[in-house]
């Protein structure tokens, strides 16, 4: 995993 700034993958991130 990458810990880019998005929104999306923050979100994908959480919800797993």
């Amino acid at each position: 995993m990458c810990t880019c700034e998005h929104s999306s993958d923050l979100q994908l991130v959480l919800g797993k």
